[in-house]
């Protein structure tokens, strides 16, 4: 009797909510933390958290359709198409597009299938299979994997068996073989020749320049000594992971490791770095640095990427802090006036403020150019923007919010809403609106001051 009920009470919700959008009444509704409908122009949403979810937007042709996320999301956006079902089947296709094309299905880990450009692979691991462009060569071929592989790199044929034990290749001026971890070797004539003894504690390598002469030289002798040789950097290693230093000529640059990575030490022109692992690390690039105390627990980060000036601070897992400020060229700039020698035009950027503060899992506060946001619940100790953090607040992290507080700063809207309606406070500029227990009970137009 009460599934009957239950089963009922949402149903009879659904229509009422369909109804009175159908009227254009409303165009966001909740009905308990768990269902909402959204519309908005070509925009629609439907959730019922944390089970399912639907988007579309027709404008960009675009629909997505999340079961029980993250296991399971499929997403079509006009030419491309995702399926995704975790942990064993990933699909893609956007073979129709004019640039980068690719398909590939996996069903792991019994069934690869890709193709890009001109390269088609297919594998029925480990029984039998084929792979074009993957691993950094051109062909890869498996037979009983891991007994037989034949792999192909330009006009180099190498096979192994029992891989990674052993390997034999052999091509135009090209020559390898292994027995791992006894012994390898592979030449290339006039580019590199390298080999190793008892993998990984004797390993020799050279590369030679376009001229045939010798332009890195790398030896390693683990754990007593090593080093690395180059026009570029000078590395020297004793008794790993006591002692690591390196040099760069003409860049006066120099860096030590002591009991390495526990004491690091960096300085150069455009570079200071001090670490103590793991009690800090100072680090300072250019106009950036990059700081930690306590490592994983407390960051303290001041970028300047381009156009973009960022301060990050954060004490995990509960508190976390970002500023950004970003600074745009205006694309269309009124014609500017003669110069004079006393009038000089000036193109006034503009500048993007962001700012988002957490105090996980209590709440958290946004602000930028357009709207400013507090919410609590929220479960994510970080920033959510990206696919990941998105999709994990409308699927999952909306079920906990508790309270919600938005004031736009452009629009004069203003929105509150508790257990995302139970009661709730909307106003725009010519409307104002009350929800209790997730349905409306007042609304009035706003009449324009005269």
């Amino acid at each position: 009797m009460k599934k009957v009920f239950l089963i009922g009470s949402i149903g009879i919700f659904l229509l009422l909510n369909l109804i009175s959008i159908s009227f254009g009444e409303e165009k966001e509704t909740s009905y308990t933390p768990f269902f909402s409908f959204k519309k908005s122009g070509v925009h629609k949403e439907y959730r019922l958290l944390p089970f399912f979810g639907y988007e579309s937007d027709t404008e960009k042709d675009k629909t997505e359709l999340d079961i029980l996320w993250p296991i399971s999301n499929y997403s079509r956006e006009k030419d491309t198409v995702n399926l995704r079902v975790l942990p064993f089947l990933f699909y893609k296709n956007d073979m129709n597009r004019t640039w980068m094309q690719r398909k590939y299905l996996y069903a792991l880990p019994l069934y690869i299938s890709s193709e890009k450009d001109d390269q088609k692979s297919q594998v029925f691991f480990p029984f039998y299979g084929r792979f074009e462009g993957w691993f950094g060569r051109d062909s890869l071929d498996i037979y009983m994997f891991p007994l037989y592989t034949k792999s192909v790199k330009d006009d180099e044929t190498s096979y192994n068996y029992l891989w990674p034990i052993v390997q034999k290749g052999k091509g135009t001026g090209k020559e390898s073989f292994r027995v791992w971890p006894l012994y390898g070797m592979d030449r290339v004539k006039g580019e590199h020749d390298k080999v190793f003894y008892l993998w990984p504690i004797f390993n020799r390598q050279k590369s030679y320049g376009d001229d045939g002469q010798l332009s890195k030289d790398r030896l390693l002798f683990l754990p007593f000594y090593g080093y690395l040789k180059s026009k570029e950097r000078q590395i020297e290693m004793f008794m790993f992971p006591i002692y690591i230093g390196e040099k760069r000529p003409g860049q006066n640059y120099i860096r030590r490791d002591i009991v390495w990575p526990l004491v690091s030490y960096t300085r150069s022109e455009n570079r200071n770095v001090t670490q103590v692992f793991p009690l800090f690390r100072m680090d300072k690039k250019d106009e950036s640095t990059r700081n930690f105390f306590l490592w994983p627990l407390v960051w303290a980060n001041d970028l300047q990427l381009g156009n973009t000036h960022e301060k990050m601070c954060m004490v995990l897992p509960i508190y976390y802090d970002k500023i950004t400020e970003t600074k745009k060229e205006n694309k269309e700039t009124p014609e500017p006036p003669e110069i004079t020698a006393e009038v000089t035009p000036e193109i006034t950027p503009e500048i993007t403020n962001e700012r988002i503060t957490k105090v996980w899992p209590l709440g958290s506060y946004r602000r930028d150019n357009d709207k400013e946001l507090f919410r609590t619940l929220d479960l994510l100790p970080f920033d959510e923007k990206g696919l990941f953090g998105e999709a994990f607040h409308k699927n999952i992290g909306a079920i906990f919010s508790l309270c919600e507080y938005e004031k736009g700063k452009t629009d004069g809207s203003l929105r509150f809403s508790i257990l995302k309606g139970l009661f709730g406070y909307e106003r725009d500029l010519e409307n104002k609106a009350y929800k209790l227990f997730y349905f409306p009970v007042y609304k009035k137009k706003i009449e324009a001051a005269q």
